[in-house]
């Protein structure tokens, strides 16, 4: 009876995945948006702009706020070019509490001594209407003081705890959000309260915001996080900025895996209360082919791929799109990982890119799945954890087949972790649960016990290709680097002796644009042929075929 009831639960969630959104999407926008430039606005001043978008967007997303001119102000000419806005209206961002004075219950003052009371703020916006306002703020608009949040707690367990304690019913439960208190002015918030998402921060040991941290938050919120069911998102991210605030990208993704969940990186996103409302048809979302290779014995086959940064939808909306701005995008074979919940967050961005893919773009699906996780940990903390690969692998699977994808890059480890070859039980399950699955892509970075002749191998009847190279752990330092020689060196160093070879090398995205992948291809020898990932796999299918 047991077996029968879960098969109907996960029937049922499949079928709403189906027919939905993992990440909630909310109205259609208004065919009449304001738009209010805040970009010189300071960040308690952002925030309470922000959250009167998200207020008013719970009705309808009417609110349209430029941050950085350039980005923003291109996808508003593009949904306008097509069709997705009707008009536009510049609005002064101070008459916003007036001009929707109706919608809007009143203030919920915060204390900035205290962090993350700016992430219960949030929350209480979202639940209860009120806009986010410093006392001088609230004073200045004349909004009524509803909630005051000045010295009621002293630690940041204290505020989470309370907030599960007296928020929880109100709460989204779909979702929830991992966000530092102050990233990017706040840019997400118009979402997190437009759906009433809660949202956490767990600060470590030597971050400059020290002010309310305890050494039990990473347990406190491991408790917390099981309130909420497996496989639904964790939306922002779990370090912010140079300076590593917060518990690192690595233990995030476990702490969050270990309950069934994933991350969607999106701590940088701007007006997604607006995004994620367009509506756009699914015929859009088709691949361009390249034409078919003919295998020759004697030479070295390379997929340049860009195995990160895809996953997080903000990229494609912040970063990504001026790469492909560059003259040479386009004019060479490139692998490009996709995060499959950049079309319920960005539609319309993700529009633009296929839009103007070439032939020799392909999309494949980011690491590892429907969204960021490490297949290591992910369930490991939950009693049910084969059933909850088999949720995961369902909700990836329909998204894959929603963005024309048939490939999947997998982070297994970190790279002193064994590698996973022929009998890899993760292999076993993307290719089992993956319908039409053409190849896995494995590996963030090489693994220190690779072995070279063994890097591009079956598993199940489904090619799998190791990445070999790295990107230069000097990246984010003063020592000067050059991206084009470092890159070079990494495909000559971890060439496989074996002809014909295939080699899937990554090209880390925020430091190797368009033309700096192109500098390095030019300078490998002929010997080198550079191929999409579609004709990788069918280059090595010929190789097999040929030697059996």
């Amino acid at each position: 009876m047991k077996n029968i009831l879960l098969a109907i639960i996960l029937s049922t969630a499949a079928t709403a995945i189906s027919q939905g959104a993992v990440c909630p999407k909310g109205a259609k926008p208004s065919e009449r948006i304001y738009v209010c430039d805040v970009s010189k606005f300071t960040v308690q001043e952002q925030l309470f702009f922000t959250s009167i978008q998200g207020i008013t967007a719970q009705n309808k997303p009417r609110i349209y706020l430029i941050r950085e001119s350039d980005t923003d102000n291109f996808w508003l000419n593009y949904l306008l070019e097509k069709k997705y806005i009707k008009e536009t209206v510049n609005a002064d961002p101070w008459k916003l509490h007036e001009m929707f004075r109706s919608e809007i219950s009143g203030a919920v003052v915060f204390d900035p001594k205290l962090s993350a009371y700016v992430n219960a703020a949030t929350m209480i916006s979202g639940i209860e209407k009120l806009a986010i306002c410093t006392p001088e703020i609230a004073e200045r608009t004349g909004l009524p003081i509803k909630i005051d949040l000045r010295d009621k707690w002293k630690t940041n367990s204290e505020v989470y705890t309370w907030a599960i304690d007296n928020l929880y019913p109100k709460l989204n439960k779909s979702i929830i959000c991992s966000l530092y208190p102050y990233a990017a002015g706040g840019w997400l918030r118009d979402y997190l309260i437009q759906h009433k998402i809660f949202t956490f921060w767990i600060s470590k040991p030597g971050d400059k915001d020290i002010v309310g941290q305890t050494p039990d938050e990473e347990e406190v919120m491991g408790n917390i996080l099981k309130k909420w069911r497996s496989n639904i998102p964790v939306i922002g991210f779990w370090y912010a900025g140079a300076d590593e605030l917060g518990i690192n990208e690595y233990n995030g993704l476990t702490l969050a895996g270990k309950s069934g969940k994933f991350s969607v990186v999106h701590d940088w996103a701007t007006n997604t209360s607006i995004h994620s409302g367009i509506r756009v048809s699914p015929d859009v979302f088709k691949q361009k082919h390249a034409p078919k290779l003919t295998l020759d014995r004697s030479k070295i086959y390379v997929m340049m791929i860009q195995f990160e940064s895809g996953d997080a939808p903000f990229y494609w909306q912040r970063l990504q799109y001026k790469d492909w701005l560059q003259d040479v995008h386009g004019k060479f074979p490139m692998g490009w990982c996709l995060g499959p919940l950049t079309l319920d967050l960005l539609p319309a961005v993700l529009q633009w890119h296929y839009e103007n893919a070439s032939p020799n773009d392909y999309f494949f699906c980011s690491m590892s799945g429907v969204g960021y996780t490490m297949t290591h940990a992910f369930g490991d903390g939950m009693p049910n954890k084969e059933q909850v690969w088999k949720r995961f692998l369902s909700m990836t699977n329909t998204y894959m087949k929603r963005l024309d994808l048939d490939m999947v890059s997998l982070h297994t480890d970190a790279w002193h972790a064994e590698p996973q070859y022929e009998d890899s039980i993760v292999f076993k399950r993307y290719t089992d649960n993956i319908s039409g699955l053409k190849a896995i892509l494995s590996d963030f970075g090489r693994l220190e016990k690779l072995d070279l002749e063994r890097a591009a191998h079956i598993a199940n009847g489904v090619p799998v290709f190791h990445t070999l190279s790295r990107w230069d752990t000097r990246w984010d330092t003063a020592e000067k680097i050059d991206d084009v020689e470092y890159l070079v060196e990494q495909m000559q160093s971890f060439t496989p002796k074996s002809r014909p070879a295939f080699m899937s090398i990554m090209a880390l995205s925020w430091t190797c644009r368009p033309d700096i992948i192109k500098k390095a291809m030019d300078r490998m020898g002929s010997d080198y042929v550079f191929v999409t990932p579609e004709q990788m796999v069918d280059l090595y299918k010929q190789s097999r075929a040929s030697s059996e």
